[in-house]
């Protein structure tokens, strides 16, 4: 888990990606005034083509308390969704621990799959250029 903090430490200072963060968050009018409206209509209907409710449930809570007053209004403050992501995958790393556990009595197996989940590299909200990929 101290090594999945440590290793996603420096995306906390980088800015969305430009790919799919721009209009999936930073400037998606329903996350920057985020309501429980706004978030109805993402589990009735696809946004941009992508139906994925949950997880824009939990970005519309989180843009919630990520608001931060920009220079061309209300933004949201990338380093809350860096948090989120890191978070994300410490959890994850713990179930597959956990989950090895009960597998395998072999204890070097369990802290490498527990490394590898939590260190997978997933591009959403980290530039590119930081992506740390493990086997």
């Amino acid at each position: 888990m101290i090594v999945t903090l440590l290793v996603f430490y420096p995306v906390y200072s980088h800015d969305f990606v430009t790919w799919d963060d721009t209009h999936n968050l930073a400037a998606n009018q329903d996350m920057l005034a985020p309501s429980w409206e706004k978030v109805k209509g993402y589990w009735t209907k696809p946004f941009k083509d992508l139906y994925i409710p949950v997880t824009y449930t939990l970005w519309a809570g989180v843009a919630n308390v990520a608001q931060i007053s920009g220079a061309t209004g209300v933004q949201l403050n990338p380093a809350v969704f860096h948090a989120l992501n890191s978070f994300l995958h410490v959890a994850s790393a713990i179930v597959v621990f956990a989950r090895a556990r009960k597998a395998s009595s072999c204890a070097s197996r369990l802290v490498l799959s527990g490394m590898n989940q939590g260190l997978e590299a997933r591009p959403t909200m980290s530039r590119p250029s930081s992506f740390h990929w493990f086997p």
